[in-house]
């Protein structure tokens, strides 16, 4: 056996974490590497005992392999600079399939012509369900409006109703 594959398969320490179903430290199985919405480093795993999922805050080796996700940017100005007494404030969140980076990046032009900000995933083509959350999360908390490029390439995308379901779920238009 070669000494690469040799050094894939070492011992990795096993993960503990705290779960709050069975109210225990366990060892988590299944760690993935993830990040959160402001970039820091943390593990997401099952409990071995309940199935549910378990989380811990920082590094480990796991993470050297992946690179932290690029956040998404906000085209033109924040959405807190349009907030004046008595005006509301407008942000749009661009929401599109893998294949519509054209078009989003057309229609979040002229909104920002307009004055009102967009919000913008530059990694939508990026199907990694583990780092969509740190990637999208601060737009869709952010942003008041999302703006839907509907294509057959919106619809067999997970990322995009992800996204659309969070605004119903907190009822933004």
């Amino acid at each position: 056996m070669p000494d690469s594959d040799y050094d894939d398969m070492a011992d990795e320490e096993p993960i503990e974490a705290y779960c709050v179903s069975c109210r225990l430290t366990v060892e988590m199985e299944h760690p993935t590497p993830v990040w959160t919405r402001r970039g820091t480093p943390g593990t997401r795993g099952e409990c071995p005992i309940c199935g549910t999922t378990v989380f811990r805050m920082g590094r480990t080796d796991a993470h050297r392999a992946h690179a932290r996700p690029e956040s998404g940017r906000m085209v033109g100005k924040t959405a807190t600079a349009l907030q004046k007494p008595g005006q509301p404030r407008f942000a749009a969140y661009i929401n599109y399939g893998p294949l519509d980076e054209t078009i989003a990046a057309r229609i979040a032009d002229d909104l920002n012509r307009t004055g009102i900000p967009v919000w913008v995933d530059p990694n939508s083509a990026v199907q990694d369900k583990d780092q969509w959350a740190s990637r999208v999360q601060p737009g869709l908390l952010e942003c008041s409006h999302m703006v839907v490029v509907l294509s057959q390439s919106a619809l067999d995308t997970e990322d995009v109703e992800e996204s659309w379901r969070f605004f119903r779920e907190h009822r933004k238009p």
